[in-house]
């Protein structure tokens, strides 16, 4: 830095819009990043303030020190921005998810195609999610392509989420709302071998009103290399199967703690009865009532 400095003492170490494109892209990326940490991006939007203000002394005359200062604060704006927006999208999702803040994912190579979960997160079809339902803290677990078993929606992809004590399967687009089906009414999930085409994987519940059961039935995404269907579909099952589990202990315990204590009744007093006439002794007397037995 020191030499750069000596090397053009008095002019521009770099373009003017070097310095325009590291404000940029840094406000934006840190907006998006806010969007999926929350406030936690803040501390990082404050340290972004030093390289950008360096870059700023050395891409604009000295003089301009306080345009570089208040192009330096943007970052740090853009990542409150987006951790207020975070919060105001996630209004809508009171329920309280017992899934762990990470859900442990397949190994790269069996997820091969599939969505990182941060990029779903931040992107623009969570807010039409979160305000039909969706719970604010939802964990993304995987793409799927949507076959049969909910209502009249057509076969479309769909993502897979877990939050708030549900499995929640929710379309690309905003034509469906996203579908809810309660983890404490899943019964299994199972890899279904398809005689014709890669395996299915297949969410049966039973309905608390009684009815049959049903169950919804998902496929692998059609650019998955076939290889790779079969692993991929399992390593879901089985995130699905650990999650719900968890999922359903948790709500298990938290109904448990919720249940008002149990009281028991106070000890019924010793009465004794006289020998003589059978009248009631009180507790503590030493002869009867009415006859004055001793006792």
């Amino acid at each position: 830095m020191a030499v750069m400095m000596q090397a053009a003492p008095g002019g521009a170490v770099f373009p003017w819009w070097v310095l325009y494109v590291v404000v940029l892209g840094a406000t934006w990326g840190l907006f998006q990043l806010a969007r999926g940490m929350g406030r936690r991006a803040i501390p990082l939007g404050c340290l972004a303030f030093v390289p950008v203000y360096v870059v700023g002394l050395f891409a604009l005359p000295r003089e301009l020190w306080l345009l570089v200062m208040g192009l330096s604060i943007l970052p740090m704006l853009g990542s409150v921005a987006g951790s207020l927006g975070r919060g105001a999208a996630g209004v809508a999702g009171a329920g309280v998810s017992a899934v762990p803040r990470a859900l442990r994912r397949g190994p790269a190579r069996v997820m091969w195609g599939q969505p990182q979960p941060g990029a779903v997160l931040r992107s623009r079809m969570m807010r039409a999610r979160y305000a039909a339902g969706l719970p604010a803290d939802a964990q993304f677990v995987a793409r799927m392509r949507y076959v049969s078993g909910i209502g009249d929606m057509t076969a479309r992809p769909v993502d897979l989420f877990l939050g708030g004590g549900r499995l929640w399967v929710a379309p690309l687009t905003r034509e469906a709302p996203p579908s809810p089906i309660p983890v404490r009414n899943v019964l299994r999930v199972d890899v279904w071998p398809e005689l014709e085409g890669p395996p299915t994987l297949r969410v049966s519940w039973s309905p608390p009103a009684g009815e049959l059961t049903s169950e919804v039935v998902l496929g692998a995404m059609p650019n998955l290399p076939s290889a790779e269907v079969d692993p991929q579909v399992r390593a879901v099952a089985d995130l699905l199967t650990a999650a719900i589990a968890a999922e359903a202990r948790q709500a298990e315990r938290a109904g448990m703690a919720a249940m008002a204590p149990l009281t028991m009744p106070p000890p019924a007093p010793d009465l004794r009865a006289c020998t003589q006439c059978g009248e009631t002794v009180p507790p503590g007397a030493r002869a009867c009532p009415r006859c004055a037995t001793p006792v």
